[in-house]
């Protein structure tokens, strides 16, 4: 197990934190799947969930702080404190990334 976050994860958070998703285009399968189960929502297709994150981060102010992190070659687990302009900021959140060599494939979303 690593501490480190795979570049592809790295990148999401980042797209999150600024909204700009145009880094997520190598980094994530065209049928990647997000699974947000507080909100009960699945988004599937890698145009969809940039346009989530772009959308959430303009409706909600989302900056995530990553607090804790556990990798292996194929997933990884996530901690992270949203901060916005929702209620209950901030929330803690669990990412798990389900990934295919550096690619992500699949991200469940849940409360911490």
């Amino acid at each position: 197990m690593s501490n480190t976050m795979p570049e592809a994860v790295r990148l999401f958070i980042e797209a999150t934190n600024t909204g700009n998703t145009d880094q997520l285009g190598p980094v994530m399968a065209s049928d990647a799947v997000l699974r947000d189960a507080p909100e009960n929502r699945i988004i599937s297709g890698a145009e969809a969930i940039k346009d989530f994150l772009r959308e959430s981060k303009e409706q909600y102010a989302i900056v995530l702080t990553v607090t804790h992190t556990t990798c292996t070659s194929n997933k990884g687990s996530l901690t992270v404190e949203a901060k916005g302009n929702f209620a209950g900021s901030p929330l803690a959140f669990s990412y798990c990334f389900i990934m295919q060599g550096s690619i992500i494939h699949h991200l469940t979303i849940d409360l911490a």
